[in-house]
């Protein structure tokens, strides 16, 4: 495969490098590591000390690169409580996240508080998201509609570059520069170079990283490459100024196609191999502020957003067959808000903001699929777009360090509702610590809402321009306990959500439509153990039941007959966890896991060689290890060299997170990680 670097990557880069002042890089050496208390800004935009939090939040630092240090933002998820995880085979394919059983497109991704989500699926796909340029990841469980409006449902990830936080709040004086590259089985090389500096006056952050592999088969590869910025300085009048940027771009073959009139006569997807499937895609995120602070121990925010978005599957019609299908999608979302915190008293901080957006999408389509594979070819058109306006309110209370309550209201003003109709969004959580104990007792509730996506509005046949927003209730409540004394931190989180509205095919209709009712419950838990620096053992455990009431026919008397049914790809059981060791202060090994139990799948499927899958997925087990050594040497300005080395599901295992395509089998990497 053709390595993809095309002409606006090279401007992007170009653009990104003079947009950071030299003086930047210019700084004196850094001062003394101060440790800044850890701030999270996802649950509540307002910032606030990590162990504060009232609600069902995980931050995963990135600043520590180590041998077990997964390069893709999906691997990166994997272990944590409550969140999903599902690729459709080997690296590039898509993959789905999902948070407390919601849909892909029920969860909201972030990148600097951006939202990444398509306008016309109202999902994002992490498959080629590196971990380059970011200083952490902060994911919430639980609806957040009062906060980020539509797709917040099951919860929220957000992508936070480096700083990770505003020179107003004050960062730590450093900067430093690193280069990351492995190589390994499946001819796959990944490389990432990363470089930052951070003073009283500017910050700055530029990520690169770029993902090449030959994938399982002849028609299996993969290139992708990842960009990520980040500049904020300080003006005349104590004015911060940021730009962030986020550029990917991907190539992918796709070797398995399943033709719409195989489907029709045996009842199955029926898979081929495909000479000439393929898709290519790019993302360009970028977002402006300005900061101000102000009486009240207040702050002024007014941000500005553009993200553009193209996906172009290609699948002309191979020898032997006549089925077409071909897509070109373009879309935009620009948009621009406020926020003003205020807190006139210590004890309390208020927030009220507003926001305003346009979507447009825009799909082209070749097929003759709609009738049955037959006949010439087809050209469609969808076009659809929406204006969103919104207004939203916080108030966060701190009693004594003990109790802490959060409360918010969001109003949607969408053109997709019916003229003069607001859609509110409330939420509320509270947490109550009992220090001494080191103990913390947390619960919330909320109410999050999806936006009918472009294609489900205006796909052909199936598209329903009269879909009302989906919307679900989330309750939750969890205990966290710290045994400072022994290392150990544990958590348990009881959730519930109950769905409305959930747009999907009923029985006996080919128009999406909105079903009656569905909910979820389950348990979170994790247990995290460092009595020292030699030893760390994390482990992670979620219980869902994700269920919707369905309609099906009696089998004597033929009338519909309501049943609970299972959700799809939603395993009762994962357990996920990792053992590292530091034997000598220059070496770090261990081992992580991850099993899941088995789910339901929706159709049985026929792969390429004839073979019937049928039935449920059964499930998986995998193994991974890991290592990296530190080169002991004094020489500057080297800061550190270290070589690593990982093997992905060394016990070999055969297994589909998806039915029908296959996730790669054992496999090791090596490679080196340099800083400056």
């Amino acid at each position: 495969m053709k390595k993809i670097f095309p002409v606006r990557f090279s401007r992007l880069l170009f653009l990104l490098i003079l947009i950071f002042p030299a003086r930047s890089f210019a700084q004196e050496g850094p001062g003394p590591s101060v440790r800044l208390t850890p701030v999270e800004v996802t649950s509540t935009r307002i910032p606030t000390p990590a162990d504060e939090a009232t609600d069902s939040i995980t931050i995963i630092n990135l600043g520590e690169s180590k041998g077990d240090s997964a390069p893709l933002v999906a691997d990166q998820i994997r272990e944590v409580p409550g969140v999903g995880v599902q690729a459709s085979g080997s690296v590039g394919e898509e993959t789905i996240i999902r948070i407390r059983g919601s849909e892909q497109y029920q969860t909201l991704v972030l990148f600097d508080g951006v939202r990444l989500n398509s306008s016309f699926t109202r999902a994002a796909d992490l498959s080629d998201y590196f971990a380059a340029g970011l200083d952490r990841i902060e994911i919430v469980r639980g609806a957040f509609g009062s906060l980020y409006g539509s797709d917040a449902i099951g919860g929220v990830i957000n992508l936070i570059p480096y700083p990770g936080r505003s020179l107003l709040q004050g960062i730590k004086k450093e900067k430093g520069a690193s280069v990351w590259a492995e190589g390994g089985s499946y001819s796959t090389f990944k490389e990432r170079a990363e470089i930052f500096s951070a003073g009283e006056e500017s910050a700055v952050s530029l990520g690169l990283a770029r993902v090449d592999s030959g994938g399982r088969n002849a028609r299996d590869g993969f290139a992708g490459n990842l960009a990520t910025g980040k500049y904020q300085i300080l003006v005349p009048g104590g004015i911060e100024v940021g730009i962030s940027a986020l550029f990917s771009n991907s190539k992918k073959e796709l070797y398995l196609d399943t033709p719409i009139s195989l489907y029709l006569q045996q009842g199955a997807l029926t898979q081929v191999r495909d000479s000439n499937y393929s898709e290519e895609r790019e993302t360009l995120l970028t977002a402006v502020s300005l900061r101000k602070q102000l009486f009240l121990n207040g702050e002024l925010s007014i941000s500005g957003s553009v993200l553009r978005g193209e996906d172009d599957l290609l699948n002309p019609p191979d020898p032997g067959w006549t089925d077409s299908y071909s897509s070109w999608t373009d879309t935009w979302r620009k948009g621009i808000g406020f926020q003003l915190n205020l807190s006139p008293i210590k004890a309390n901080s208020i927030l009220f903001g507003g926001e305003y957006s346009e979507e447009d999408a825009r799909e082209i389509l070749e097929t003759n699929l709609m009738q049955g594979g037959e006949g010439d070819p087809q050209w469609l058109k969808i076009d659809g777009g929406r204006i969103e306006r919104a207004l939203f309110f916080e108030d966060r209370l701190k009693i004594r360090d003990v109790f802490f309550l959060n409360a918010g209201l969001r109003g949607d003003f969408s053109s997709d509702l019916p003229d003069s109709k607001i859609f509110l969004s409330p939420r509320g959580s509270a947490a109550f610590v009992l220090s001494p104990w080191g103990t913390k007792i947390r619960g919330g509730a909320g109410r999050g809402y999806r936006s009918p996506a472009v294609e489900e509005r205006f796909f052909p046949i199936q598209g329903n321009p009269e879909l009302k927003p989906e919307e679900a209730w989330s309750y939750d409540a969890g205990l966290e306990q710290e045994i400072v004394k022994y290392g150990i931190k544990f958590d348990l989180t009881w959730f519930w959500l109950r769905y409305k509205n959930l747009i999907g095919l009923v029985p006996d209709s080919l128009q999406l439509q909105n079903s009656d009712l569905a909910k979820a419950d389950g348990l979170e838990a994790g247990l995290a153990y460092q009595p020292d620096k030699r030893l760390r053992i994390k482990l992670g455990y979620t219980f869902n039941r994700a269920r919707k009431r369905t309609a099906e026919p009696d089998e004597e008397s033929g009338q519909p007959v309501e049943k609970w049914s299972n959700f799809f790809w939603r395993p009762r059981h994962s357990f996920a966890g990792t053992l590292s060791i530091v034997p000598v202060k220059e070496l770090s090994a261990g081992v992580s896991w991850e099993w899941r139990g088995g789910y339901d799948e929706p159709e049985n499927i026929v792969d390429p060689d004839g073979k019937p899958l049928n039935g449920n997925n059964p499930g998986f087990a995998r193994v991974n290890l890991f290592s990296e050594y530190t080169i002991p040497y004094s020489l500057k300005p080297l800061e550190s060299l270290s070589v690593f080395f990982r093997g992905e599901n060394i016990l070999n295992r055969k297994y589909s997170e998806v039915k029908g395509f296959p996730m790669p089998g054992i496999s090791f990497y090596g490679g080196v990680n340099l800083k400056i």
